[in-house]
């Protein structure tokens, strides 16, 4: 829908003379000396000054009569921006505004002169993004725990202006994680990492558990794997108190169901010297699992 105009009040009013006298040279005075008789000079005041308010440019964005959009704009929304600044880096705005209730580059951007870099408009907290983005859940201050996001630093993983993908990301998955985190490749991958789903157990903002976690273990390997594994009323140490990667790994890595290491050698670890029984089986290479259930059992000492 195209924006409404919007008029000069002396000019809808036939008061022509508010402004201009033909016989001083048409203008009573001269810009922007003229537009502060009736308009407050103080919205150009701040530590960052756009450079054509600056300059006294009031008519650079602005038309004295009639403008296509108000505040008596030459151009509506981000076209009138791109006037001057690149193109492409406007293009994504009005994606990122929507559902703001405000013009694209205004819900962030002061017109005239502002406090904060790049004209930026500041959210409660001090950070331009939580004006319109609630700084509760994962993004509480008290829970910004991921580097970036407990830095202000919002732009490291999405895009401002130029649209992006969902939420606006840099890039997706995997490929934005690795820009700054180590993800080798595993002959055995999780199967999250193996789709690049680093969000099926992190939270990008923040979390109270280790490794950005979305909740405790055990709790968080239950929304995939079969909770029943631990249904029995013996149960092993390690996975009864929710120490999964005890035994595995939670990338990946070269042995199967993820494990530390091969299993006559991560059973040995706990279970192993001093047990002639154990130490047979390590001599004759048996499976541990041939015999013992690695979670929990009915039986004793975890049988089958």
């Amino acid at each position: 829908m195209p924006a409404p105009a919007s008029a000069h009040e002396p000019f809808a009013a036939g008061a022509c003379g508010d402004c201009h006298d033909r016989r001083a040279g048409n203008r009573t005075a001269q810009v922007p000396g003229l537009c502060w008789e009736c308009h407050d000079p103080d919205v150009v005041r701040g530590e960052v000054v756009h450079e054509p308010t600056g300059g006294g440019e009031c008519l650079a964005c602005h038309d004295p009569h009639r403008g296509k959009a108000a505040p008596l704009l030459r151009r509506a929304g981000a076209a009138l921006c791109a006037d001057c600044h690149d193109q492409g880096e406007v293009a994504g705005v009005a994606a990122h505004a929507r559902g703001s209730g405000e013009a694209p580059c205004t819900a962030c951007h002061q017109a005239h002169a502002a406090d904060a870099f790049a004209l930026l408009r500041l959210g409660p907290t001090g950070e331009p993004c939580f004006r319109c983005h609630a700084a509760e859940g994962s993004l509480a201050p008290d829970r910004l725990t991921h580097g970036p996001a407990a830095g202000g630093q919002c732009v490291e993983c999405h895009v401002s202006h130029r649209g992006g993908g969902q939420k606006h990301l840099v890039a997706s998955g995997r490929d934005l994680c690795g820009r700054c985190h180590d993800l080798p490749g595993a002959a055995v991958p999780h199967e999250p990492v193996a789709d690049g789903d680093c969000l099926a157990c992190h939270d990008p903002h923040g979390s109270p558990f280790p490794g950005l976690l979305r909740q405790a273990l055990p709790g968080l390997c239950w929304e995939c794997h079969d909770a029943a594994l631990m249904g029995e009323a013996v149960r092993h140490d390690p996975a009864t108190g929710g120490g999964c990667l005890e035994c595995h790994r939670v990338h990946g890595g070269g042995e199967e169901s993820l494990l530390k290491a091969g299993l006559l050698v991560l059973c040995g670890e706990c279970h192993g010297g001093g047990s002639s029984h154990v130490d047979r089986m390590i001599e004759d290479r048996r499976g541990c699992t041939r015999c013992h259930e690695p979670h929990s059992s009915a039986k004793p000492k975890l049988r089958r």
